[in-house]
């Protein structure tokens, strides 16, 4: 009986972590024109900028809400700056996003294990690195959420702070989450 659940666990260690992390094609970062207007609105701070920038703004937020709804799972991560520690025990979190709100969970999706619950309220700070869609947790944590392009597989990373003057960037030791979308 251990023998069969010891092999059983391999092979779903296996199928779970089979998918390549570094074969998933991501969206780019930042696209020129929101690259261009978000420069252009922190240079001159003009309404004809701001206008446009929020426009912007509107669309591609939008869009991240409509790519990110559903239910995700926990499938791997990656850490350039890390070290690699060999887990025997594999990890079970889960994400379910819906238009106002994410929540967080541990081995299964119900009630009693929730582990955090998080409005979705974009970020207003930007720099020139900066993308439109990053979201502000309750902790002032701002976060990066993208998808595929096949909308099937979802990474998540920290990548700086708010704060009263503005924000901070995160640029080393940036631990990236991937989820798989739940059918």
């Amino acid at each position: 009986m251990k023998k069969n659940l010891l092999l059983l666990s391999l092979i779903f260690n296996q199928v779970l972590f089979s998918q390549n992390i570094h074969e998933l094609k991501f969206r780019k970062s930042i696209k020129f024109e929101v690259s261009e207007s978000i420069n252009q609105y922190l240079l001159t701070k003009s309404d004809k900028n701001k206008l446009k920038l929020d426009s912007i703004k509107k669309i591609e937020r939008k869009n991240l809400i409509e790519n990110i709804i559903g239910k995700w799972e926990y499938f791997g991560s990656d850490c350039s700056c890390c070290v690699k520690l060999n887990e025997s025990k594999i990890i079970q979190k889960y994400i379910v996003i819906s238009k106002n709100e994410i929540s967080f969970y541990n081995e299964k999706i119900s009630n009693k294990n929730i582990t955090n619950i998080e409005l979705i309220e974009f970020s207003n700070q930007f720099d020139s690195f900066s993308e439109l869609t990053e979201l502000v947790y309750k902790d002032k944590t701002i976060w990066t959420y993208k998808t595929d392009s096949s909308k099937d597989y979802m990474k998540i990373y920290r990548n700086g702070e708010e704060t009263n003057s503005g924000r901070t960037r995160q640029i080393s030791g940036i631990t990236i989450d991937y989820y798989k979308r739940m059918k």
